[in-house]
């Protein structure tokens, strides 16, 4: 979990990092010129970079259906843990048929 023994842990006890290594990179970004582009707002570009930094542990992306209906339902994730804002990524409908 941490190196620090007086580190607080994560939210749910995983701290979530999702940069891409030196030796991910180009690999990544090959595999990006193929796939449908999207292009974010202010808002979730935040989101985007709060997850990968791990600052929105312990989710490893945008919420999914399950998870997204237990926080508006009862405040916890679709796993019992406590979260109170829904993490999503919002298009238009023309845009998400694709995807």
């Amino acid at each position: 979990m941490s190196e620090r023994p007086d580190a607080i842990a994560p939210h749910g006890g995983q701290l979530v990092n999702r940069i891409a290594t030196p030796e991910q990179r180009q690999e990544f970004l090959d595999k990006a010129d193929s796939l449908p582009r999207v292009k974010l707002d202010k808002r979730a570009t935040s989101d985007l970079e709060m997850i990968a930094i791990g600052g929105f542990s312990p989710l490893t992306g945008f919420m999914e259906q399950a998870d997204y209906q237990s926080v508006v339902d009862k405040m916890r994730l679709a796993n019992g843990l406590p979260w109170s804002i829904p993490i999503t990524l919002s298009v238009e409908e023309a845009v998400a048929a694709p995807l």
